[in-house]
């Protein structure tokens, strides 16, 4: 076992192995079984041509450098190898050209991973030179991803004595459906990687889907923990328009967003979040009306798949006008709680005061469940405007109630 994996099985066929006092020639397969913080069921195959390779164990085996070798050895390295890794490099000695393949399980998806590829050990420097990974479909609370597809934008480098790693990955997948009918289309996650090793790295992210985006990320993973911000600069809102299902019929017409999300992820304890998201002067056409004037900047909280909006203390909520049969004008409230809610951790919606029907509404203080009665006051209401709003042409009022 090793401080990066639990190993339960370990094989190396040594048929057509030659093991001499500079390390292993020939063909070398190994195949690997074991699980880590992150993966379980681990089963890696590894297969390809070593030349005096001594997989770091300099206790048995000596070093030699190429130049000091006969030319006959040197002729006998000069081959193509069946898994066309060429042979200009088959003089260099202390290394082991390998492709891999294998699968493994994510337990926190209830998924399985694939992967494939081609790399090296030489020396101290282990290098993954080319690699295509596939996640199969899966499912979070709320959330349903298509196949993600996964490969390299940089070879990956450890050297693990000098304890750096380096490289850089993609992510890819046709669409991530959303339980209630939104879709983020064709999302793109780059990721560059580096630290010491495979339990100590830095991470820097950026996701795209279609239109949305760049959202930038920073993170660290120590300990089996990771930790990191998320910034979104402002752009326009209109790229939310896939989160909108084409059965409401709902269009953003303008506005901006940005936000900011700080966030860990705990072996024990799942994904927690927090930040603010921003919306200015957005408009959206409804079916039958319209929102317009939107805007807010709203902290919240992410834990236990729960949404904490306002986490200190009310955050106010201004739209300047809303109309959808009846027009209601420049409405705010203040909104603090949880979403989902539930008894106990409801959602309170607060100093409700908008304009309809030529007067005033207010609410004081209203929650989602609603348990005791909330009172609504209304001034200044137009009679006309009541009867107008009725459709009813049979008897004409006027005067403020």
């Amino acid at each position: 076992n090793t401080e990066y994996m639990n190993i339960d099985e370990l094989r190396l066929p040594l048929a057509g192995v030659v093991i001499g006092q500079y390390g292993i020639k020939g063909r070398l397969q190994a195949i690997l079984k074991g699980k880590t913080r992150q993966f379980a069921n681990i089963d890696l195959h590894l297969d390809g041509r070593a030349n005096e390779f001594i997989a770091g164990i300099h206790s048995i085996f000596n070093v030699r450098s190429a130049q000091i070798r006969s030319t006959q050895e040197i002729n006998d390295l000069q081959f193509q190898t069946e898994f066309n890794q060429g042979s200009a490099d088959q003089s260099i000695v202390n290394k082991w050209n390998w492709n891999f393949w294998g699968y493994a399980d994510l337990p926190a998806l209830k998924n399985h991973v694939s992967l494939r590829g081609r790399g090296f050990w030489q020396d101290n420097l282990i290098r993954i030179q080319l690699l295509d990974g596939e996640l199969t479909r899966f499912a979070l609370p709320g959330v349903k991803v298509e196949p993600l597809k996964l490969s390299l934008s940089e070879q990956v480098n450890w050297d693990y004595q000098q304890q750096q790693l380096s490289g850089a990955l993609v992510l890819n997948t046709a669409k991530i459906q959303l339980d209630y009918g939104g879709v983020i289309p064709k999302p793109d996650i780059s990721v560059s990687l580096a630290g010491q090793d495979f339990s100590n790295l830095n991470l820097k992210s950026e996701l795209t889907a279609d239109r949305l985006g760049p959202i930038k990320l920073f993170a660290s993973y120590r300990d089996g923990s990771l930790r990191g911000n998320i910034y979104w600069p402002q752009q326009s809102s209109d790229v939310f328009q896939p989160l909108f299902p084409k059965r409401w019929n709902w269009l953003i017409q303008k506005g901006t967003i940005r936000g900011q999300t700080a966030f860990s992820i705990e072996p024990e304890i799942g994904l927690i979040a927090g930040g603010h998201i921003a919306i200015e002067n957005g408009d959206i056409t409804l079916p039958k009306g319209s929102i317009g004037g939107i805007n807010f900047s709203l902290p919240y909280r992410y834990q236990d798949q729960r949404l904490q909006l306002g986490v200190k203390q009310p955050v106010e909520i201004k739209i300047n006008r809303l109309e959808n049969g009846v027009c209601l004008d420049n409405v705010s409230v203040q909104v603090q709680g949880y979403y989902p809610w539930t008894r106990k951790m409801p959602l309170s919606l607060s100093k409700l005061k908008l304009n309809l029907l030529g007067g005033e509404l207010d609410v004081d203080q209203f929650s989602l469940p609603q348990h005791n009665p909330a009172y609504l006051r209304l001034s200044n209401i137009e009679l006309s405007e009541i009867l107008q709003l009725m459709q009813y042409n049979q008897l004409e009022m006027y005067g403020k109630v």
